[in-house]
């Protein structure tokens, strides 16, 4: 592996999405489940396990970068693989992030909310169905405001040290209640996630 990389983003991704929107859990395939399962945690777990040995080698500052999900914080009934591989991939960051302590290799956690996608665009009716009615529904942020948000939040995160998750919109509250909820406990175990 190059000695000049020195951040990886692990996009678990959202393939599964489709899949899970298109049908009820009872009903959705076990090939799509183990699909979305290995797309969404499996894959986040290998490639760190092939990249931090490289970057802890490299004796600079390296980044690893998980995506979760505001799903990964408050699961939602839609979609429920989905929802347990991003606590998955949250869990697996915060467990990492402990391990690398006062090591070169810091660990961060992207979060996003419900972004209105191509994806999430097309199932918006059987999503407020599924919700029942329009009065329920969330509109998901705009891709936007989404992506001016996470760089906002990366040049902020550039000038204060230390940040664990990087969320907006609605996930910066779960994952800062979430935070504020179980950091006490956390540090009570000598670690802080």
């Amino acid at each position: 592996m190059s000695k000049n990389v020195d951040t990886v983003l692990v996009i678990g991704a959202t393939s599964g999405l489709g899949e899970t929107f298109a049908k009820h859990f009872h009903t959705q395939g076990k090939k799509d489940m183990a699909s979305e399962i290995t797309t969404n945690l499996t894959a986040t777990i290998a490639v760190a396990h092939i990249i931090i040995p490289h970057f802890l080698a490299l004796k600079r500052p390296t980044t690893f970068m998980t995506v979760s999900s505001a799903a990964g914080f408050v699961p939602h009934g839609l979609f429920p693989v989905y929802c347990a591989t991003k606590a998955g991939v949250h869990a697996f960051t915060c467990s990492l992030r402990a391990e690398l302590v006062g090591k070169n290799a810091r660990v961060l956690e992207l979060a996003p909310p419900g972004v209105a996608t191509d994806l999430v665009v097309s199932f918006k009716e059987q999503i407020i169905e599924a919700m029942g009615g329009p009065e329920k529904f969330a509109p998901p942020m705009s891709l936007e405001e989404y992506m001016n948000g996470v760089i906002e939040e990366f040049e902020k995160e550039g000038e204060e040290e230390g940040a664990k998750e990087v969320a907006v919109g609605f996930a910066r509250i779960l994952a800062g209640t979430w935070r504020e909820a179980l950091g006490p406990i956390l540090e009570s175990m000598g670690t802080s996630g």
